[in-house]
């Protein structure tokens, strides 16, 4: 739960510089799942919290919308910093995937693995809670959602995932039975 809430809070941080979220949710999703199931309900919590942050709360902006420019590069200083959290969040949800995958039994791991994977998970949640307080520290005034946990509240909720699912659900069969469509009569023009 609290990686989740980590990952909003840094995109929430990048706000509406939505190349960045993009990367972000892109670098972290690459990370995260690399030689994990696809099907895990960790992975898909993690794709679920990114959809719902990008679609609800990541709004385009034309100007500079409150970004803090290094003079050096032209990326924002929150970038700078969130890009460093990639490597702990990656880290921590291929742990907590592998934890959840001991305790259902899923994974032919010995028992002092699930007894270490709480506390690196626990490590990574640190880590990366200090840098976010930094970046928020260096952010000047960026204004933000300051509650988090309000934003996310009802992705954990059940009928919202179970939506959520369906549309995906939806637009995969949409994607499946219309893309040759697409594809050929982009041919013919």
């Amino acid at each position: 739960f609290e990686l989740s809430l980590l990952v909003a809070e840094s995109m929430v941080l990048l706000g509406d510089d939505i190349r960045s979220v993009l990367w972000f949710c892109f670098k972290l999703w690459r990370n995260a799942t690399k030689n994990r199931d696809s099907e895990s309900p960790v992975v898909g919590k993690l794709l679920c919290v990114m959809h719902y942050v990008y679609t609800q709360h990541s709004k385009p902006n034309n100007n500079n919308g409150g970004r803090i420019y290094d003079k050096n590069d032209g990326n924002s200083v929150q970038w700078e910093l969130i890009k460093t959290t990639l490597k702990d969040l990656s880290a921590g949800y291929r742990d907590l995937d592998s934890l959840f995958s001991v305790l259902r039994g899923e994974e032919e791991e010995c028992c002092s693995v699930g007894l270490v994977l709480p506390y690196r998970i626990e490590e990574a949640v640190n880590k990366v809670d200090d840098k976010l307080s930094y970046a928020k520290e260096i952010a000047n005034g960026f204004a933000r959602e300051s509650n988090i946990m309000e934003l996310c509240k009802s992705i954990f909720d059940k009928d919202t995932e179970e939506a959520w699912r369906v549309k995906v659900k939806m637009g995969g069969i949409l994607t499946d039975l219309f893309n040759p469509l697409l594809e050929d009569t982009e041919e013919k023009d």
